[in-house]
């Protein structure tokens, strides 16, 4: 009966140990070759100002706030918009309202840019649309 009983756990332990192995081969596992993955939108900083330099060259813009500024690298995976619409690195006009988007740790110089925008915010333009539908003439003929 002894011999019994050891045998049935021994066997209990094996099928378990089995069991285990199956389950962990069957776990999709991550791959290495893989790209980082996409930071989370939390992690994205704005900076928002005045275009001040656009460098053509190196593919830079620095946006100039109050007494700082920040110079952003633009890539090809940046995207880049003009009031609204989908626009162009060279779109950009000196002395113009522009923003930058990036990743909250990028401390390089220059910051990798997510994104870029030249000119009035949706909300801006909305903003000013608004104040151009109020302001009706009332003067009478």
């Amino acid at each position: 009966m002894k011999k019994l009983l050891t045998t049935l756990l021994i066997a209990a332990v094996f099928a378990t140990a089995i069991t285990l192995r199956a389950q962990e081969d069957a776990t999709p596992k991550a791959d290495t070759n893989a790209p980082a993955a996409v930071k989370k939108e939390k992690d994205r900083l704005f900076w928002n100002g005045k275009l001040t330099a656009m460098d053509k060259k190196a593919q830079t813009i620095t946006i100039k706030k109050k007494d700082a500024e920040k110079t952003f690298l633009v890539t090809s995976k940046t995207k880049i918009r003009k009031n609204g619409e989908e626009a162009d690195f060279g779109d950009g006009v000196i002395g113009e309202d522009a923003s930058a988007s990036y990743h909250k740790g990028d401390t390089n110089a220059p910051i990798k840019a997510i994104s870029v925008r030249y000119g009035l915010s949706d909300k801006q333009r909305a903003e000013q649309d608004a104040g151009n539908t109020n302001k009706t003439d009332t003067a009478k003929p």
